[in-house]
């Protein structure tokens, strides 16, 4: 769900851009503030991973509890 979020603002900046330009400095601000906003409502769930490639990474090198690694069905 972060990743999915975070490529959608981040990247529907650029489109934004080309539309409204919003300058290079917008579309960082799109991307940080979309970082930031996920880490807080989901960094809860996930430990801030928000590719869940890190997530599994870190569980198969016992960084990271299997237990809190959620798969969906």
């Amino acid at each position: 769900m972060g990743t999915f979020i975070l490529l959608f603002i981040g990247c529907g900046s650029g489109f934004i851009d080309q539309r409204h330009n919003i300058t290079l400095v917008g579309i960082a601000f799109a991307w940080g503030l979309t970082v930031m906003v996920v880490i807080y409502t989901l960094g809860h769930i996930s430990g801030a991973h928000i590719n869940p490639a890190v997530t599994i990474a870190f569980a198969v090198t016992g960084w990271f509890p299997w237990k809190q690694v959620k798969i969906a069905k």
